[in-house]
């Protein structure tokens, strides 16, 4: 439990992770053209198997550890954002021991479901946390906008374009960027009190 507490409090690591993460993804996706339609994170993983593995641990290591950071850095201790957290992990398993099929089948839909669990999930995380501590920190509720827009664009995109690389590393990227902001940069005001 030390541990765990003095990793969330290490804007280094907590960085680095951040830095990996972007990064990795980065040149994860243009193993093929992110712009083109079909080349996403999945399909890549069907050939690059052990690549797919390194980049879901990555971003679940890097996505749980900055959100756990974030609750704990202004002292947000609910349950159910924490279940929001746990939830974006165990899709994100779902994804990647379950992979994608060219054929639509059950395994396909499995797929799929875990990938929009994930999304679904991950923006709860933030808007769950914007929502509840915007009284506190005004400047949340611009935050507490893009969570909400993040997984309707995802949306929108994928039934008007089509699933491509792209559609998955623009939410990544800014996810990224707000959890960097709040956890290693002092841009908000941390409350003086915890909130449940």
């Amino acid at each position: 439990m030390v541990i765990y507490r003095q990793i969330t409090q290490n804007r280094i690591f907590l960085t680095l992770l951040m830095l990996t993460g972007t990064v990795y993804t980065l040149i994860y996706a243009f193993i093929r053209n992110p712009f083109l339609p079909g080349n996403t994170a999945s399909n890549i993983g069907l050939e690059h198997r052990f690549l797919f593995f390194i980049w879901n641990l990555i971003i679940g290591l890097a996505f749980y550890y900055n959100c756990t950071a974030m609750y704990a850095r202004y002292k947000y201790n609910s349950k159910m954002g924490r279940i929001f957290i746990r939830s974006g992990i165990i899709c994100l398993l779902v994804v990647f021991i379950v992979p994608t099929h060219s054929e639509v089948g059950f395994q396909k839909v499995l797929h799929f479901a875990g990938a929009v669990g994930y999304i679904c999930a991950n923006s709860c995380t933030f808007f769950w946390f914007f929502f509840i501590m915007m009284k506190k920190v005004k400047g949340f509720s611009i935050m507490l906008v893009v969570s909400v827009l993040l997984p309707i664009y995802v949306f929108i995109w994928f039934f008007t374009v089509g699933k491509s690389g792209f559609m998955e590393l623009v939410p990544m990227w800014i996810g990224y960027t707000m959890l960097f902001s709040l956890n290693c940069l002092n841009v908000f005001k941390v409350p003086d009190s915890d909130t449940p």
